[in-house]
C-alpha cells in the first residue's frame, strides 16, 4: 500500500512532534559519520535537514504522492524492482517504519552500498507487538484528525484502516504492515550482510545496524 495524496499531504504535520533531530544525530554517529547516504522510503525527506550540510543524500520512495511532497528531493522508485544503477554509498537507511511496509526482502543484495558500509533501519519489535497487540489510535493536530484502526493481525501481517479528516474532507486508506522477528532479519541478511548492533527505541521501535560483507 502506497501513501495516497491525502495522507501524504498531512504526513509532516501529523509527525511534527517526532524527535527527528535526535534520531538523525544518533543514526549519523552510529553509522560512523558517512559522507554519502542512500535513503530507502525517504517520503518527504523533511528530516534530511538534521544531517550535516556536507552529507550527500539520495532518496527513493514508491509513493508518487509522497515524492511530490518532497519538492524534488526524492526520486520515485520501488526498491524491490531489482539492481539499482548507482555507485555504492557509504551508508543505506530505511527509517521510521519503512521496513514494516515491505512484504518481501530478497532485494537487500541490490542495495548500492560499499563493502563494509552500514545498512541502518528501525522496525517493530515483534515480541512487544505480540504482547501488547494493536489498538485504535487517534491523533489531532490543528484541524487535522487521524484515526488508525486495526482490522486484523495474524502474527505476521496487520491490516490498518487509516482515516484522515480535515474540515469537511475525509479520506480512508488501508495499510498492510509486516512484523518481523530477529530470526527473520538474520534470514534476510543471507550472505550479504551481518548484524553488528541493535538498540531499543521508543515503544515498539528497534534499531538495527547491519554491515555489508
Amino acid at each position: 500500500m502506497q501513501f495516497q495524496e491525502a495522507y501524504s499531504k498531512y504526513y509532516d504535520l501529523l509527525n511534527q512532534a517526532k524527535p527527528y533531530k535526535k534520531e538523525i544525530e544518533f543514526i549519523y554517529k552510529w553509522a560512523c559519520k558517512p559522507e554519502t547516504i542512500f535513503d530507502i522510503g525517504a517520503g518527504t525527506a523533511s528530516y534530511w535537514k538534521y544531517y550535516p550540510k556536507n552529507t550527500i543524500l539520495f532518496g527513493i520512495d514508491k509513493s508518487e504522492d509522497m515524492v511530490k511532497q518532497s519538492c524534488g528531493r526524492v526520486s520515485w522508485l520501488d526498491i524491490t524492482l531489482g539492481t539499482l544503477p548507482w555507485p555504492p554509498f557509504d551508508c543505506a537507511t530505511a527509517l521510521f517504519d519503512v521496513m514494516n511496509y515491505i512484504p518481501l526482502h530478497d532485494w537487500w543484495r541490490n542495495i548500492p552500498l560499499k563493502s563494509g558500509g552500514y545498512f541502518i533501519f528501525d522496525l517493530w519489535h515483534k515480541e512487544k507487538v505480540d504482547a501488547e497487540g494493536f489498538k485504535t489510535t487517534i491523533k489531532r493536530i490543528e484541524d487535522v484528525t487521524r484515526i488508525v484502526k486495526p482490522l486484523g493481525y495474524d502474527g505476521k501481517k496487520v491490516r490498518l484502516e487509516v482515516w484522515i479528516g480535515c474540515g469537511k474532507k475525509e479520506h480512508t486508506e488501508i495499510h498492510e504492515m509486516y512484523v518481523y522477528s530477529f530470526d527473520d532479519i538474520k534470514r534476510f541478511c543471507g550472505k550479504d550482510f551481518e548484524i553488528v548492533d541493535t538498540r531499543p527505541g521508543k515503544n515498539w521501535q528497534m534499531w538495527m545496524k547491519l554491515r555489508r560483507l
